[in-house]
């Protein structure tokens, strides 16, 4: 009996020739891919508007305490009561209204 004589390439290394093949294509595609993502990124953060000049700890306090002193009501008198945020003083009348507390 004669042997068949077989061609060079077997199928086993075609199909990883195939396989490797298309790993480079593939590669190829994510490598643009990332590059495109990369242009998109570096575009929004352009287009992103320029921070103000950091504030220092001296300044971000004064503002914390201006802001405390007008939140900050004086403290009610003998006379006086609060009822729902509204600062009521005693008159022989009845009660007044005296501003908010």
């Amino acid at each position: 009996m004669a042997k068949k004589q077989r061609s060079g390439f077997s199928v086993v290394k075609i199909a990883i020739g195939v396989v490797l093949g298309l790993l480079i294509i593939k590669a190829c595609d994510r490598y643009d891919a990332v590059k495109l993502a990369k242009a998109g990124i570096a575009k929004l953060f352009d287009m992103a508007p320029e921070p103000g000049p950091a504030q220092t700890r001296a300044q971000r306090e004064r503002e914390l305490e201006q802001q405390g002193r007008k939140s900050v009501h004086e403290p009610l008198q003998a006379d006086e009561r609060c009822v729902d945020g509204q600062r009521y003083r005693s008159t022989t009348d009845g009660w007044v209204l005296n501003g908010s507390c």
